[in-house]
């Protein structure tokens, strides 16, 4: 198995499923979230595209960029907190994002491992970078479907203190 060609597909897939959540939603704040996500499944891309093609120092540079994800859906929480949202959809967005929580843990699952049996040093520290910055994903999601489950009880919990300081999740640098 090439797992940097099953990297780059998973990629693709990821920002495929984004891309069409954008394109179905009207919401703008779900919208931004989406767009976000797909960027970064994009970039990602980017990443195992260059390490297949041996172009290790343009993947090392593109890791090295650093996720502007948790700042922009952050951002977008507290906007939605803030004007008392009191919604995100209901049991059709709940499914989307469970779907999208297990693709990104089954993801960040796969890139664990496969830095854990990484011989090259270099190679081992872009796979746990990504590992990391889909171990942010997993995060963002979990607290997008708390939000859908609870909008109004949602800011009140440790769960939205911890996201908003940025504590909690590991970072992508």
């Amino acid at each position: 198995m090439d797992i940097l060609a099953t990297a780059m597909k998973m990629e693709l897939d990821g920002k495929a499923f984004y891309l069409k959540g954008s394109a179905e939603t009207n919401d703008k704040e779900l919208k931004k979230i989406f767009d976000t996500l797909a960027e970064e499944e994009d970039r990602h891309f980017e990443i195992f595209k260059n390490m297949k093609d041996d172009g290790m120092t343009k993947a090392t540079q593109l890791v090295g960029k650093l996720s502007q994800t948790n700042t922009i859906v952050r951002n977008v929480f507290k906007d939605m907190i803030d004007s008392g949202r009191s919604s995100l959809g209901g049991d059709d967005a709940r499914a989307l994002w469970t779907e999208a929580l297990r693709v990104e843990e089954a993801t960040e699952k796969t890139y664990r491992e496969q830095a854990e049996i990484e011989t090259d040093p270099v190679r081992k520290v872009l796979w746990d970078k990504i590992a990391n910055e889909e171990k942010n994903h997993v995060y963002l999601i979990s607290n997008i479907i708390s939000f859908i489950a609870d909008p109004k009880g949602y800011a009140q919990t440790s769960q939205y203190s911890n996201f908003m300081s940025i504590e909690g999740h590991f970072d992508s640098d």
